[in-house]
């Protein structure tokens, strides 16, 4: 009856170590968000802004007709700007979401194993622990190590290189 007790796995213990698996994602996604929204309002203030003053000149008869269409032509070009940068997050977000998605996979996977003895404990945690040695060698600045031997081990999904990488520079 000790023996079972010993090699059974709880999940919830495993887990508190692995808690800024999910938390840096997550902020990543907070602030896409907000430069997104920024983006949106400083565009949406000045086109706002351009459309009434354009309107307000064309209906008074300020701006001839050729001058209206420049300023419209300008704000469509505004608009087609902020279309690329929101098209630039959105693509930030499906990456920010696909790594999510691994993530959560990998620790679900904890909760499928019955025991400490099975053969997927020792592979999760193999994988558990590759992630740390990354994660130590970019928090020690050894960040060609570290994308290697994420590369190396398929895990470049559960680890934040770039996000390191971009950090030091």
């Amino acid at each position: 009856m000790a023996e079972y007790t010993t090699t059974q796995l709880n999940p919830e213990s495993h887990l508190l170590l692995d808690q800024s698996l999910l938390r840096l994602p997550v902020e990543l996604s907070r602030k896409n968000f907000k430069l997104a929204a920024v983006h949106v309002e400083h565009d949406k203030k000045a086109l706002l802004t351009s459309l009434k003053s354009t309107a307000n000149d064309s209906l008074s008869g300020k701006k001839k007709p050729a001058e209206t269409l420049e300023s419209l032509d300008g704000m469509i070009t505004r608009v087609k700007n902020l279309k690329r940068k929101m098209e630039g997050y959105h693509e930030e977000e499906k990456t920010i979401h696909r790594q999510t998605r691994k993530r959560l996979e990998h620790l679900q996977d904890l909760y499928h194993i019955p025991s400490l003895a099975d053969v997927k404990y020792d592979d999760w945690s193999r994988m558990r622990l590759d992630r740390l040695l990354v994660d130590y060698l970019l928090r020690n600045g050894y960040g060609d190590s570290a994308r290697a031997l994420a590369k190396e081990k398929g895990i470049e999904d559960l680890v934040d290189v770039d996000v390191f990488a971009q950090c030091y520079k």
